[in-house]
């Protein structure tokens, strides 16, 4: 409620009576969001969208410095939970309809939604990816239909798409997803909820990836890659991993080495990544899933606290948790019942190569010669005194025999 009377304050209204019809006029409009029939009355959904979109207008869209003072991180990061989010389409009208109240609208609403989401939130991006500038990024270059699909878009627009999906030789399926996938319906039904949303509310979007994994798994073709080991027992296997600079999902493997974009791990990672992990399990008309490869291709890295001290070491993680378990934990529980595909992986051909690396036994034997004889400086100087004394001898063998040879 304070957030109402604080948007009246701001519109110097002192009724809501036309917000309110507005939200009427959009009732079946707000239904259509929901996979199923809402046993729910039309006056209290519109309160719900009302008192929600007056909420997040206030706190975000007209920029109250006491947001972050007061509410902190705790509450971007509620803003951005799979079931809170609310329809553009809502807080474009409240928005657009107290600009106007206020003389203040000079542009499009859904431009000034995406701008001030991505300058909010950016914050909130794990690791060192951070999104474009916000005037780059307008609202008819991302297709998303509420705050977390917008932010997802914004971050991963630049992400290579799998040049497998949906071409003219894909399977008669992947082709039927992906022209069902530009038809006029929410690319997926957001879940419209806020803390106080009734359950019946709650349990409208079935958030499983239960149909497209069937599809995958039920008609696509064995693939033609597999899983990798540890870093842990790569790092054994003569695979070394450093840090590079640029956009996390940009994974390089070139000549043994492993270069990795730090990643920067704090309270908020596990709750970012789960989200966006859960929008694109949700999203079946896209192929293409950046933070559900790159989520596969850490848990594969990280089984146990030693794989984090050795990603932390050699600056690819910075873990900010503190503790090196609990790092394991959360790629752990990120990772469970979360479907791969298997013909559009991004990081196939890295984990073929690494794979490749691992099976040539000269790698082998040269990793552990040096990890059980060379691992630390005082073991290579005695190795190379030995080398040294040791072709002194057979200089000197082989000067004697000249000697014996000529004397005789």
């Amino acid at each position: 409620m304070k957030s109402l009377k604080s948007i009246l304050d701001f519109t110097g209204e002192n009724s809501v009576e036309k917000y309110v019809t507005a939200l009427r006029e959009m009732e079946e409009k707000i239904r259509g969001f929901y996979l199923e029939n809402l046993n729910i009355d039309g006056e209290k959904l519109v309160e719900m969208m009302l008192l929600d979109g007056f909420f997040i207008i206030e706190r975000i869209f007209l920029g109250k410095n006491a947001f972050a003072n007061i509410y902190g991180t705790n509450v971007l990061r509620d803003l951005l939970l799979v079931e809170n989010q609310l329809p553009f389409s809502v807080l474009s009208k409240l928005h657009s309809m107290c600009m106007n109240q206020r003389g203040l609208l000079g542009r499009d609403s859904k431009d000034i939604i995406v701008e001030s989401v991505i300058f909010h939130f950016d914050r909130m991006v794990p690791g060192q990816m951070k999104p474009p500038p916000p005037s780059i990024a307008r609202a008819e270059n991302l297709d998303a239909n509420h705050m977390l699909g917008l932010l997802h878009d914004n971050v991963t627009r630049t992400f290579p798409r799998p040049p497998s999906s949906a071409t003219a030789s894909s399977p008669w399926w992947r082709r039927c997803l992906a022209w069902a996938s530009r038809l006029p319906f929410p690319r997926w039904p957001p879940c419209l909820a806020l803390a106080r949303t009734p359950p019946q509310l709650q349990r409208v979007v079935q958030c499983s990836a239960s149909a497209p994994a069937a599809v995958l798994a039920g008609m696509s073709e064995p693939p033609n890659w597999s899983f990798i080991l540890s870093a842990t027992e790569l790092n054994e296997a003569g695979i070394k991993f450093q840090k590079k600079e640029g956009n996390f999902f940009d994974i390089e493997f070139q000549k043994g080495v492993m270069s990795i974009p730090t990643l920067i791990i704090d309270d908020d990672t596990e709750s970012i990544f789960r989200n966006f992990v859960a929008y694109e399990q949700c999203n079946m008309g896209i192929f293409s899933k950046p933070f559900t490869d790159y989520i596969t291709f850490m848990g594969c890295l990280i089984n146990t606290g030693k794989d984090v001290g050795l990603l932390c070491r050699c600056g690819v993680l910075d873990n900010w948790l503190g503790d090196r378990e609990a790092v394991s934990t959360m790629f752990d529980g990120l990772r469970d019942s979360v479907l791969v595909s298997p013909t559009d992986f991004h990081y196939s051909v890295i984990f073929t190569r690494v794979n490749e690396h691992c099976k040539r036994k000269w790698n082998l034997w040269k990793a552990n010669l040096s990890h059980k004889y060379f691992n630390t400086p005082g073991a290579l100087i005695s190795f190379l005194a030995a080398v040294f004394l040791l072709l002194l001898t057979t200089m000197q063998s082989i000067y004697s025999a000249l000697a014996y040879h000529y004397q005789h």
